[in-house]
């Protein structure tokens, strides 16, 4: 299965990455924040994004070590992997 894979920037704000959610041509879409998480601190943040990949009818991965960043996607019912080659898997 194909992917897309979308590298957040640190200036990048919630409704930027949506909009890349959006326009991307995959139905599946790894999203890869930068070191300092910034805009993905936000448990709203990731409902919103998890509410906007499932209204676009794509299945998004957060691409990510940070255990913080993690039980937030956790929440948000959004899989996490460590890298791009791992399994993606919510954590618990």
């Amino acid at each position: 299965m194909q992917k897309d894979v979308i590298y957040i920037d640190v200036e990048d704000d919630i409704t930027a990455i949506i909009e890349k959610v959006k326009k991307s041509k995959e139905k599946v879409v790894a999203l890869v924040p930068p070191k300092r998480i910034g805009v993905l601190q936000s448990a709203v943040n990731l409902r919103l994004l998890a509410r906007t990949a499932e209204g676009a009818n794509k299945h998004l991965v957060l691409i990510t070590g940070n255990t913080a960043l993690s039980g937030l996607a956790a929440s948000a019912k959004i899989p996490v992997a460590k890298n791009l080659q791992s399994k993606p898997e919510i954590a618990s």
